[in-house]
């Protein structure tokens, strides 16, 4: 009898076999599974964007069109195309490859959710509503079967005909805002020019088999820190920085039932007009400031007015100076060299979170000269900010504010008085242009001459963040040359009385830069 292992069929490696191959996979580390923990089952921070289009219904937008440009920006951004794995010890991405374009295009139909509607606005809020305040489980994205949701609606007949909708969500572990828009562009940008889609996905196939690459974690991107001289002058220079923490912290104190169990994911937007953005920004010029450091400034200014006007005992003196700390976020690639770049992928997150310390005058002084306060708090954020960002010890301090930012968070969900943190997103009309023209054999010349080529078209773009249930957070971008900005906070923590109320006060702080000679 032959020995049954030295058959050649017995005596090849799994390592042979093609699914092995185009399969790959790499751990969650540790700033990943921190957000895998307080995301739970209720999927909270949980990002989404959302585009209401307008199109000629002359030429309409082909169902198989979608899928195949979505099939196509799987294989460029392979993170879309990943689940997570929780068999092993430690939760892993894994990333399985299609075995041919056949299987690339049905995944991708898979994925997509499609629907009609009749009223366009409607069911933009309802979508909206659901991925941004839903807290059933059975409707939140299951990172085990994959890491992105996707939805594709398109008008009935009458007026709604020639209008679509899409949707795309993920998880914050993944992405962030930015990067997401971005990835959002490369999927129109692939469904107007279906040529280029199918070149994408037969330029994949046509080479070699090939796993496609997971970007790498955030800590192994990191540059490595060893100890030095150099980093305790860091930690010196990192510790003047921060020394306003030592002062009596202000803030909102929450005053809900802050109940684990019963979070109440709550979402309030605000945009600004065309010419309040444009008289706002440019306030903030004159003054040498940003609207980041405006925002930052009226979000503690909005705190002392409202502790000033209390008739609850406050847990710090009206008449004494106090520290606000203000989590920023900065996009470490533009940090990186020019070779780092070109191997990033678009879509993985390389954003950190460092804290801005503040030193704001007595409430009771505030109250009286809110004008003169307002500007000297911005400034202080630009300065400290200033100093953070650019540093000689930048790198050490960014290892250096994650012990600090774990204590603010922690101080949070022990109800200490805090701010929200502020993600300011910037100027998403360079990100995400309004109009998408039709290209190569996706337009169809009309009979008689030259006609304008058909686009799709941007009329309204959403985004947002599921709340978390321990964390207040405010937005901010410009779209359209619209200045906006959300609240988003659990109200189960902060009960929407108070916060609505805080968040209006902000936002009248930041509005009466738009008025020549404001009095506030």
């Amino acid at each position: 009898m032959a020995n049954a292992s030295t058959t050649p069929e017995l005596s090849l490696s799994f390592s042979d076999l093609t699914e092995t191959t185009i399969t790959s996979s790499r751990p969650l580390a540790g700033s990943e599974l921190r957000q895998v923990f307080t995301r739970g089952i209720q999927g909270f921070s949980d990002l989404y964007v959302i585009l209401a289009f307008n199109s000629p219904s002359a030429r309409p937008v082909y169902d198989d069109h979608v899928v195949l440009a979505l099939a196509a920006l799987r294989i460029r951004n392979p993170l879309l195309s990943c689940h997570v794995s929780f068999v092993g010890s430690v939760p892993a991405y894994v990333c399985a490859a299609p075995m041919t374009e056949r299987h690339a295009l049905k995944e991708a139909r898979d994925m997509v959710e499609f629907s009609t509607f009749r009223t366009r606005d409607q069911s933009v809020a309802a979508l909206r509503k659901r991925w941004s305040e839903g807290v059933d489980p059975r409707d939140t994205l299951d990172i085990r079967q994959g890491i992105i949701r996707f939805v594709w609606m398109k008008g009935g007949v009458g007026s709604a005909e020639g209008q679509y909708i899409f949707g795309l969500q993920e998880p914050h572990f993944v992405t962030d805002a930015r990067r997401q828009i971005r990835v959002v562009r490369q999927f129109l940008e692939l469904l107007v020019d279906v040529d280029r889609a199918h070149g994408d996905l037969m330029g994949y196939f046509s080479g070699p088999r090939r796993p496609l690459r997971i970007p790498d974690s955030l800590e192994d991107w990191l540059p490595k820190m060893q100890i030095s001289d150099t980093q305790m002058e860091a930690q010196d220079a990192y510790n003047k920085l921060i020394q306003a923490s030592t002062l009596p912290r202000g803030g909102r104190i929450p005053d809900g039932t802050g109940a684990k169990d019963d979070a109440i994911p709550r979402e309030d937007l605000r945009v600004w007009s065309r010419e309040d953005t444009k008289r706002i920004l440019s306030a903030c010029s004159a003054h040498g400031v940003t609207i980041t450091h405006i925002a930052c400034a009226a979000m503690a200014l909005a705190a002392m007015e409202m502790d000033a006007n209390s008739e609850s005992p406050l847990p710090i003196s009206p008449n004494g100076p106090q520290g606000f700390c203000l989590g920023n976020a900065i996009d470490l690639m533009a940090r990186a060299d020019s070779e780092a770049r070109e191997l990033e992928s678009e879509q993985s997150a390389r954003i950190v979170t460092f804290p801005v310390y503040i030193v704001a005058p007595p409430s009771a002084y505030a109250a009286t000269h809110k004008m003169e306060v307002l500007w000297s708090l911005a400034k202080q954020c630009r300065d400290n900010t200033r100093a953070f960002v650019q540093s000689p010890h930048f790198w050490q301090f960014v290892q250096l504010a994650r012990a600090t930012m774990t204590e603010d968070l922690l101080g949070r969900v022990a109800s200490k008085p805090s701010v929200p943190y502020l993600s300011s997103i910037g100027d998403l009309d360079r990100e995400l242009p309004r109009h998408y023209p039709f290209v190569s054999s996706s337009t169809m010349p009309e009979e008689g001459g030259q006609a304008a080529v058909p686009a799709l078209y941007i009329a309204k773009m959403t985004q947002g963040v599921k709340p978390n249930q321990f964390i207040d957070a405010i937005q901010m971008w410009t779209y359209d040359k619209c200045l906006h900005m959300s609240l988003l906070y659990n109200a189960s923590r902060m009960t929407p009385v108070s916060m609505i109320s805080y968040f209006s006060r902000a936002q009248d702080i930041i509005s009466s830069l738009s008025v020549v000679n404001p009095k506030f």
